[in-house]
């Protein structure tokens, strides 16, 4: 996080997905073909990209399967390994398009080439860094604004907190108060 933190938003999520702790939190070090588990999977689309409600539960079926063999290494789990005799390579229809999908294959669906997705997770990531950084609940004008700067730019963390950071909201009598506790 602390070398990709103002990089692209897709490599850093490509990055973090194949990270041994991330793999284990979410359960995918034990995602294997013919026992899929759908944690990583539907958690990538929900906290990570889309949001609630921006996928289907098959789609979740279909990421998990996309993702297996994406694993830990049999007896360190402290270092990712692919493992190929894991992995389910048998078509799979994620988001209406069916293919041979692998997990990374997935990211770059949700963040590159579906331009659909790519706007909803444009849209989705500025709403939660303005409540970061601003206030909750920001409105859809501001998220709006933050999401053309962010998609303008493929997803530049460093082009969406500039974005935040120069917007006239962010110096607003509700900025100055949103985040007080």
């Amino acid at each position: 996080f602390r070398s990709m933190a103002a990089g692209n938003f897709r490599d850093l999520t490509q990055q973090m997905s194949l990270q041994p702790a991330m793999l284990l939190f979410l359960d995918n070090d034990s995602n294997t073909k013919g026992h899929p588990n759908e944690n990583f999977a539907r958690e990538l689309m929900e906290l990570f990209t889309l949001g609630v409600d921006q996928y289907s539960h098959d789609d979740v079926v279909a990421s998990a399967r996309a993702w297996t063999g994406h694993n830990t290494l049999d007896g360190d789990r402290e270092q990712y390994h692919f493992y190929p005799t894991r992995h389910d390579d048998g078509m799979k229809s994620f988001m209406g398009v069916t293919q041979n999908w692998d997990g990374p294959d997935i990211i770059d669906f949700l963040l590159g080439t579906d331009a659909t997705h790519k706007q909803i997770a444009a849209r989705f990531v500025a709403a939660k860094m303005w409540s970061f950084f601003a206030y909750p609940d920001p409105e859809a004008s501001v998220i709006d604004d933050l999401a053309t700067a962010f998609l303008a730019n493929d997803l530049s963390i460093h082009d969406l907190v500039r974005a935040i950071f120069l917007h006239p909201n962010f110096v607003s009598a509700k900025a100055m108060t949103g985040l007080a506790r």
